[in-house]
């Protein structure tokens, strides 16, 4: 899936989250007075009143943190979003359990701030599932995106001198007829083609029987070439 979509979905879940939580915690402060605790950093032995700015903060740290492993899957795992779920489920259900056990605290304390972890996990997880699912236009995305990268390196090959070389399918073969082996072998290297003798007066040389486009053989008798092919 796009990297960007994925992101859309985060900062909307981040968005959302933020939203719910804080509406959450204004329910608890002002409308029924009651007490929110948060840790004032990941040692829980020390707890805060919660505050907008905390609250909020969290749930998009929170969620970017999702949101960069959505990614990070949707670009090295097969099948991602089976992934997503067991794993972003697994994390915030610990989250969730790691608040309704935190000592020194009033249970309904708890229960509340264990609320705004469970409005976070709710909004953000559908949310990036959804952004992992592979649409049939994210296939033909990556199709025409590979089909333009293999033409473009195909034309920029085909236009570089320096990798196309003059080989024996853009020479005349004939043009090494009647040149002595010694012309027929400079007039080669001149033209950057290796260039071999296959026989001379009609013995036979020792060489390789590998098959090169790019390569001509030439058949000499009385000291000219009496006939060049490519292999």
């Amino acid at each position: 899936p796009p990297g960007t979509r994925i992101w859309l979905y985060g900062v909307t879940a981040a968005a959302v989250a933020s939203a719910l939580n804080f509406g959450w915690l204004y329910l608890c402060t002002q409308v029924f007075h009651w007490t929110v605790s948060v840790p004032a950093a990941f040692d829980t032995a020390s707890l805060v009143d919660a505050t907008p700015e905390r609250i909020i903060i969290a749930t998009c740290a929170a969620v970017a943190t999702g949101t960069v492993g959505a990614n990070l899957l949707a670009k090295t795992v097969i099948g991602p979003r089976i992934w997503w779920l067991v794993i972003s489920s697994g994390f915030g259900v610990v989250s969730t359990y790691a608040v309704l056990t935190i000592a020194e605290i009033d249970l309904f304390v708890r229960v509340r701030l264990a609320v705004l972890h469970m409005l976070t996990m709710v909004v953000a997880i559908p949310m990036l599932y959804r952004a992992l699912h592979i649409h049939d236009s994210d296939l033909e995305h990556a199709d025409r995106r590979w089909h333009d990268h293999v033409e473009s390196r195909a034309a920029a090959q085909t236009t570089s001198p320096a990798s196309s070389p003059a080989t024996p399918a853009h020479l005349e073969l004939d043009d090494y007829v009647g040149m002595t082996e010694d012309e027929a072998l400079a007039a080669a290297a001149a033209a950057g083609i290796e260039c071999r003798v296959m026989s001379r007066d009609d013995q036979q040389m020792t060489v390789t029987l590998d098959f090169r486009p790019d390569r001509v053989n030439l058949v000499v008798v009385g000291g000219r070439v009496q006939s060049a092919s490519v292999g």
